[in-house]
């Protein structure tokens, strides 16, 4: 059975910090226990961990894209603006 989390409960927003923590966690631990095999399980689990960061912080996401773009805004402005309090 799937869990399938809700729009905004408090599942649909940590579910992948949550993942991602305890991946991050094993590749260290993993890093510090052994070698050999262990290693490779360290880069495996910590390569993960940086290639969906960097995928998610340099490749802008197309609605957001078409969004800035529709308002004269680069990609980073949009950034700095979905960061600020909205008030």
């Amino acid at each position: 059975m799937m869990i399938t989390p809700r729009k905004g409960s408090a599942l649909h927003i940590w579910l992948w910090p949550i993942v991602f923590g305890l991946l991050t966690a094993a590749g260290l631990i993993a890093a510090l226990i052994g070698d050999g095999w262990w290693d490779s399980a360290s880069t495996l689990a910590l390569g993960i961990v940086t290639l969906v960061c960097i995928r998610l912080w340099l490749i802008p996401r197309p609605e957001r894209a078409a969004k800035n773009h529709a308002v004269g805004m680069t990609t980073h402005e949009g950034k700095i603006r979905d960061r600020l309090p909205r008030g």
